[in-house]
């Protein structure tokens, strides 16, 4: 800038450097539906934006301003690539330009099945490159809900279907568990995808490190509240919701007529149950901030004199409301000593399946038509013809 040397005269003097650079981030694989957000030092620099195409980043105060801070973050490049296989950047005309100045006369890679972002332009007045980082939004529908159940594939606006999840790890022929469609009930899986949306129980989560497929399933299915399993009746993979959406009555009846043996029978006491319960999530509403959700029984604090708590995890909740709503149904399960038992049933077994309600009687115990829920089933072998049912008081039925 110009500072002045006398009453007629100045001279130019430097006050800063700003500093350009070139940068290309590889987020993810793809495909990504949109860009949600673009952040440098966890301040908004951008917006964001809806599949492939032009994101130029003008925030030139983000940094604090060059005459109170450190400047600010202006490209005059931007261009945020969805990782989807025909990504035609391999083609120097057709590609990036800055890019392809920058490695011609050599083709620039098409980075195929990777969602990326090229940036240049300046980034502040000092030469440590603050910390950038990208919200990133995709919404598998491989049960096609957007055209048979319009509205149930996109949860509290940003969140995916429990469901569509499910079906993608057990369909994908690349990372998933390569099941046939064919070979799933997709109408038993869209009623649950509808109930699930209407719960607004939706799923954000980043698989960022190899994991069994088993194990995002069972997350999946544990939030979903639900039971994976595969019908040897239809010959298809089914789930079951836990929910309160039966009559007692209706279920069938175990008891000593029915039942070859009692291997194992057993209830929680009172000092084992908890009755207050955190989870612990992180708020996407709040810049991804650590929160927690609350749930007490005060019943439960009077009946053991003072406060036993628990703390669970949820690593596919991302909004406070449906923290809420997870954290009083796990304290439901928690607060409240449980039956469980281990029985061996003949045939009449064989049509339970995980997570099937039954009534179940045994005189020599005192229990009379207890509402107990299938936790685990073996159908033995085709030499026995027994079914060893292991199941739990369901929490629906109590007092």
């Amino acid at each position: 800038e110009n500072v002045k040397t006398g009453m007629f005269s100045s001279t130019k003097v430097t006050t800063g450097y700003r500093y350009s650079v070139g940068i290309q981030f590889a987020l993810c694989r793809g495909i990504v539906t949109a860009c949600t957000g673009v952040r440098v030092n966890d301040r908004f620099a951008d917006g964001g934006r809806t599949g492939k195409g032009s994101m130029t980043i003008n925030a030139p105060t983000i940094l604090g301003g060059e005459d109170f801070g450190q400047g600010g973050i202006i490209g005059s490049v931007g261009e945020f690539y969805v990782g989807d296989t025909s990504q035609d950047n391999d083609i120097p005309s057709a590609g990036n330009g800055y890019l392809t100045g920058i490695l011609s006369p050599a083709k620039v890679p098409g980075y195929r099945g990777t969602c990326y972002y090229v940036f240049f332009g300046t980034v502040g007045t000092s030469s440590n490159i603050p910390p950038w980082s990208f919200d990133l939004r995709r919404i598998p529908d491989g049960l096609s809900l957007a055209s048979v159940q319009p509205g149930d594939e996109l949860i509290s606006t940003s969140e995916c279907n429990l469901m569509n999840v499910l079906y993608e790890i057990m369909t994908d022929t690349d990372w998933g568990l390569k099941i046939p469609s064919a070979d799933i009930d997709i109408p038993n899986f869209r009623t649950a995808a509808g109930t699930l949306a209407a719960e607004e129980n939706g799923f954000s989560f980043v698989l960022d490190n190899e994991k069994e497929s088993s194990e995002v399933i069972n997350e999946v299915l544990r939030q979903a509240d639900a039971a994976l399993y595969f019908d040897r009746n239809a010959g298809l993979w089914r789930v079951t919701l836990i929910r309160d959406d039966y009559v007692v009555a209706d279920q069938p009846l175990f008891d000593e007529s029915n039942v070859i043996e009692l291997a194992d029978y057993g209830r929680t006491t009172w000092s084992e149950t908890s009755n207050q319960v955190r989870l612990l999530f992180d708020d996407t509403d709040d810049n991804f901030k650590q929160a927690y959700a609350l749930a007490q029984d005060m019943a439960n604090v009077e009946i053991q004199g003072g406060n036993i708590s628990a703390e669970v995890r949820y690593p596919g909740c991302k909004k406070r409301a449906l923290a809420n709503k997870l954290v009083w149904r796990e304290l439901g399960t928690l607060a409240y000593p449980l039956a469980k038992h281990t029985i061996i049933l003949d045939r009449e077994g064989f049509n339970l399946v995980p997570g099937s309600v039954f009534r179940w009687s045994w005189g020599r115990l005192g229990i009379n038509e207890l509402v107990m829920r299938v936790n685990r089933i073996s159908f033995g072998t085709l030499n026995d013809g027994t079914v060893r049912v292991t199941a739990v008081q369901d929490i629906f039925s109590t007092p």
